[in-house]
C-alpha cells in the first residue's frame, strides 16, 4: 500500500529534486501529542491526523503541496525509543506518507500528508535529544491543604491526617517506618516537549514560512507564538479542546495573523 502511494507522489509531483519540486509549498504542523484528548488518541493516528487536517483546512490561505505533521512527545527513554513512541512508529510506517484530496473554497486538490516524530529540532534534525521521557520520578512541590481537610467526614480522627507531617518531612511518621516520599510518590514525565515546540515555532517564523499550523491547549508555548506573530507569520492555532479560548492578555493589541480555532 505504502509503496503504491509513493508511486502515486511521484506521478503527482514527480521523482527529482528539480527546482519545480523544490519550489513545492509545504506547511508545517506541530502537534502537542499528549495534548490532544485521549478520546481522539485511543482510536489511533490517522484517526488524529484526519481531525485535525478536516479542522486547519477552512483556516489555511490556501491548499499546500504537502503537509508536514510533527508530533512532540516524549518519545526518548534514556537512549531508547519508549513504548509510545515504537507504537506510534509503526502507524506512521504503514499509513505515511499518504496522498489525499484538500478541500478549500470548493476546489480540491491532491496533497502529500506525511507525519514524523519530533526526535530533533527543525533547526538541527541530525541532533536527536535523548532522554525525554523519565519514569518513576520523584514528584516535587506538592504540599498539602490545611486541616481540616474539605469535604472530609470525620476531621477528629482523620485516616489522612499523617499526610502533612509526611509531605513535610519527606518520611514515614512511624518511627519504626523507614519507607520516605521517594519509596511511595512517584510519576513518569516528559521533559523537554514545551521547549521544543517553542523553539521550532520561532525558527519557522525566521524561515521564510508564510503560514505555521500549532496543536496544543498549552499555554507555555505561548512565547514562540508571540515571536511567530512579531515576525508577520500567519498562525494557526488549534486548541485540543472543544471550548478552548486564549486568554485575551496573551494576544498582542490589534494582531491580524492569528487565529485560534477548536478540535471538533
Amino acid at each position: 500500500m505504502i509503496s503504491f502511494i509513493k508511486k502515486q507522489i511521484v506521478t503527482i509531483f514527480g521523482g527529482t529534486k528539480s527546482k519545480e519540486a523544490s519550489s513545492l509549498s509545504e506547511l508545517v504542523i506541530l502537534i502537542d501529542y499528549d495534548n490532544i484528548k485521549s478520546i481522539f488518541r485511543q482510536r489511533g493516528l490517522v484517526h488524529v491526523v484526519d481531525r485535525i487536517m478536516l479542522n486547519i483546512s477552512p483556516s489555511i490561505s490556501k491548499v499546500y503541496n504537502r503537509y508536514r505533521l510533527r508530533l512532540y512527545g516524549g518519545w526518548y527513554e534514556s537512549n531508547n525509543l519508549s513504548r509510545n513512541a515504537q507504537m506510534l512508529s509503526a502507524e506512521i510506517s504503514s499509513n505515511y506518507p499518504d496522498v489525499r484530496k484538500i478541500k478549500k473554497n470548493d476546489k480540491e486538490s491532491s496533497s502529500i500528508i506525511n507525519v514524523e516524530l519530533a526526535f530533533s529540532l527543525e533547526s538541527d534534525h541530525k541532533h536527536k535529544l535523548f532522554n525525554t521521557y523519565r519514569k518513576n520520578r520523584t514528584p516535587h512541590g506538592i504540599r498539602s491543604a490545611k486541616r481540616p481537610f474539605n469535604q472530609c467526614s470525620n476531621p477528629k480522627s482523620c485516616t489522612l491526617d499523617c499526610i502533612p507531617s509526611f509531605l513535610n518531612k519527606k518520611k514515614c511518621p512511624d518511627h519504626t517506618c523507614q519507607a520516605s516520599l521517594n519509596d511511595i510518590l512517584i510519576k513518569n514525565e516528559q521533559k523537554l516537549v514545551d521547549t521544543m515546540l517553542t523553539s521550532d515555532i520561532i525558527f519557522l517564523s525566521f524561515r521564510d514560512n508564510d503560514e505555521v499550523c500549532v496543536v496544543t491547549s498549552d499555554d507555555d508555548i505561548w512565547p514562540g507564538i508571540n515571536t511567530a506573530l512579531f515576525n508577520n507569520t500567519q498562525l494557526i492555532h488549534l486548541h485540543t479542546h472543544s471550548n478552548r479560548k486564549t486568554p485575551a492578555y496573551y494576544i498582542p493589541h490589534g494582531v491580524q495573523n492569528y487565529t485560534q480555532i477548536n478540535m471538533t
